[in-house]
């Protein structure tokens, strides 16, 4: 008999209990408690308590947590536990912390979920209020809608626990398929710090690094309403993004402007659109190694870049900086003082490729259809997280959609 025993009564719920259990020691101790569950609310338990008794029958050593979960679960009226307190401190759940989900998660069909009773299920794009951090490998959260947090807490995979299960279905993948090199077992944090080692004219190596960066968190915040101030186009091929933006700004150049472009290709010149200013290909690729550009963008030996001055420039002015660059590029100008708007154009029709292809030099290819797609997709997959608007071109409306998003 312990003396620190603490005997516990109350009525069970009819909703979950909110606590989950585990097996220490060859004890039953309370592993978590969910933040604004039943437990938590009313301070029953705590993280470490061990579990002594349920409704009269003793837990030792031969009880493991599943026989003491059915129990609780078959317990009608009542309950009443004895336990031997941790007297671990309570912590207060994180209020402000919120994150976009970038991935599909359904509770019901994880084998690794503790309880599939505080399970979590949420779609691709919820908004997630993170509660509690403080077990590693499962966090707590409540989904985010327009009329603000849910009621239910639930367990959901924390980043680091979601990320090593990826990396290990990847390279399980990649093994059965025979490819020794996709087995990557770099995980995110050592890929950025890769990643910042490279200057932005190594954009195949950025890009080549970034297929193995999983984006599942991102932390958001709730802004009040503000207006766009640039238009970023993103799209496979280059002709295409390269059309949209010039079509936009030429149906309306009072509204929408174009930052000057730095290239090495001596028959490019300025027009009533663009200005384009032109350095010898030891120069300018001198200026991009010393990052004096913030987009970089390469067509076959041609560079073509443009400068954060330049996009500041025109913003100024109260105008809107349409341009279009790499996809790898999103990151860089993402930010509050350019107000993006990220638009990745696809279409499902080759009548448009081709018309956008005729309207720039022969030296564009005509893409096919199947490898826009494909390619757009892999976009689609590594930077969704990052683009604002998907719009399907057609060959009836070549711009109105971007406009209207």
């Amino acid at each position: 008999f312990d003396v620190r025993a603490v005997d516990i009564e109350f009525e069970k719920p009819l909703t979950p209990l909110g606590f989950t259990l585990k097996m220490e020691h060859g004890q039953v101790k309370v592993a978590r408690i969910i933040q604004h569950g039943f437990v938590a609310v009313h301070g029953f338990l705590s993280t470490g308590d061990v579990i002594l008794n349920v409704n009269g029958e003793k837990i030792d050593s031969s009880y493991n947590v599943i026989d003491v979960q059915s129990l609780l679960q078959q317990s009608t009226g009542v309950i009443k536990l004895k336990i031997l307190p941790s007297n671990k401190p309570y912590r207060l759940p994180l209020e402000n912390y919120f994150v976009q989900a970038n991935f599909n998660y359904i509770a019901n069909s994880d084998k690794l979920l503790p309880a599939k009773s505080v399970g979590l299920s949420f779609k691709k794009g919820a908004i997630l209020q993170i509660l509690s951090q403080e077990d590693q490998y499962w966090w707590q959260a409540k989904l985010v809608s327009r009329n603000g947090p849910s009621d239910f807490c639930g367990l959901i995979p924390s980043l680091v626990f979601e990320e090593r299960r990826r990396a290990k279905t990847f390279k399980k993948r990649s093994r059965s398929n025979g490819d020794v090199d996709a087995t990557c077992t770099c995980y995110p944090s050592k890929v950025k710090s890769m990643k910042h080692s490279y200057s932005s004219v190594s954009t195949e190596i950025s890009n080549t690094l970034d297929q193995y960066e999983m984006h599942l968190y991102e932390e958001v915040a709730q802004v009040p309403s503000f207006e766009r101030k640039s238009i970023v186009i993103i799209s496979t091929p280059y002709s295409l993004r390269k059309y949209l933006v010039n079509t936009i700004v030429n149906r309306d150049p009072e509204n929408f402007l174009k930052p000057p472009e730095h290239t090495n290709n001596p028959n490019l010149q300025s027009d009533a659109i663009t200005q384009r200013i032109y350095l010898p290909t030891e120069q300018l690729i001198g200026d991009i190694q010393s990052q004096q550009f913030l987009t970089v963008s390469k067509q076959d030996s041609y560079y073509t870049c443009v400068k954060e001055e330049s996009i500041k420039d025109i913003i100024i002015t109260d105008k809107f900086c349409v341009l279009d660059v790499e996809e790898q590029d999103i990151k860089l100008i993402r930010r509050v003082i350019f107000a993006p708007l990220i638009v990745l154009a696809r279409t499902q029709h080759i009548s448009v490729l081709r018309e956008y292809s005729n309207s720039l030099p022969n030296r564009h290819k005509l893409q096919s259809l199947s490898t826009h797609i494909k390619e757009t997709d892999r976009v689609l997959s590594q930077y969704g997280h990052l683009i604002d608007v998907v719009v399907n071109i057609s060959p009836t409306r070549m711009v109105e959609n971007i406009l209207e998003a």
